[in-house]
């Protein structure tokens, strides 16, 4: 088994996105950035039909299809920037993996508010091998770790 490691600081550049793991992932990024994601990108072509998502509230959801309809649910209604600090990748040659371990500030507005909320995140995303005919780069996501008080969003969303 051969393990290595990459690390990198701040914004994806040049030299970073030569990382297969982080060429997906930036796609995977810009994709989720754009107007109407959620009805124009199927799920599949980042999620895995059986990812695993271990939420930050304890829940476990199965399926990239759940996956991707609970993010719908839950950033549809806000904009979102993220402010990228950290990087680790942990690569796994013998089975095909990558960790990414992603450190973030993620900025979020509603609609119609001049206010935001920034609330520092982690994820752990573990990428690899995508299923016959789907997935980006011949990679989608297979399991997601999410560490950040996604409570502070509910709230804000709801103006409480």
């Amino acid at each position: 088994m051969t393990i290595t490691t990459f690390v990198h600081y701040g914004a994806l550049d040049e030299a970073a996105l030569k990382h297969p793991a982080l060429t997906f992932y930036a796609t995977y990024s810009k994709t989720f950035g754009e107007p109407n994601f959620f009805q124009n990108v199927s799920f599949d072509q980042f999620y895995a039909d059986d990812a695993i998502q271990y939420d930050t509230d304890g829940k476990v959801i199965r399926g990239g299809r759940a996956i991707w309809a609970g993010y719908e649910e839950l950033y549809k209604p806000v904009g979102q920037k993220h402010d990228t600090k950290s990087w680790i990748i942990v690569s796994d040659s013998e089975k095909g993996t990558h960790e990414i371990h992603v450190e973030m500030i993620s900025t979020f507005q509603a609609p119609g508010r001049s206010d935001t909320l920034a609330i520092p995140r982690i994820f752990i995303y573990t990428v690899g091998k995508a299923d016959e005919g789907k997935g980006t780069f011949g990679f989608q996501h297979r399991q997601i770790k999410s560490f950040w008080d996604k409570g502070e969003l509910e709230k804000y969303v709801l103006h409480k």
